[in-house]
């Protein structure tokens, strides 16, 4: 396994895969709910507002999950990435030039990670002339900051789709507990 596989490997091809079949379902539930609405189905409505309700708790233990085993993962990231440059491969080596080039950083904490073998990817060619400088950030620091920085914009989608699903689970008792309404007024009247 490449050390660097949690940013370009197959983690990230899995976890893109398993969030186009969660929207699959999230679409094939809403579906659900429009039917149940446009049908005044009670049934479809409250099946609706189950799937609903077990999708939001499902996110809310993943969650929770996640917050709860970051430290592991941060240490055992760090790690892995500390063996992959004492013992390298074809595909670490690879995966090391990548990261080193597009974040501009050199080892896992700082260029001393490589001793005396620097690679190439650790330094920076000034334009017009052979001068080239050396990065002087550690990897895991660079990667962490930039995963961070991306926290803050999942944190908030998270959120507005906790939010967006818990007003369909109330609009969708509303619906519910209007149509029992409506059929019992007609049930009165139609005995009147």
């Amino acid at each position: 396994m490449s050390s660097c596989s949690i940013l370009y490997g197959k983690e990230l091809k899995y976890s893109s895969l398993f969030i186009f079949c969660s929207c699959y379902i999230i679409i094939a539930i809403s579906i659900l709910g429009c039917c149940g609405a446009a049908k005044k189905k009670i049934t479809l409505l409250n099946t609706f507002t189950t799937f609903l309700a077990c999708l939001l708790i499902l996110e809310m233990v993943a969650g929770s999950l996640a917050a709860y085993y970051n430290q592991n993962f941060r240490n055992g990231f760090k790690e892995i990435l500390m063996k992959s440059i004492k013992n390298p491969t074809p595909a670490t080596t690879k995966c090391w030039k990548r990261t080193q080039f597009q974040f501009k950083c050199c080892g896992v904490d700082s260029v001393e990670d490589w001793g005396d073998k620097v690679p190439n990817s650790c330094y920076d060619n000034v334009t017009g002339t052979n001068e080239k400088i050396l990065h002087e950030y550690g990897c895991y620091n660079r990667v962490e900051e930039y995963l961070e920085g991306q926290a803050t914009t999942i944190i908030g989608i998270t959120f507005g789709l906790i939010l967006i699903k818990v007003l369909g689970i109330f609009l969708s008792r509303c619906l519910v507990v209007g149509m029992k309404k409506h059929k019992f007024l007609n049930i009165l009247i139609t005995e009147e």
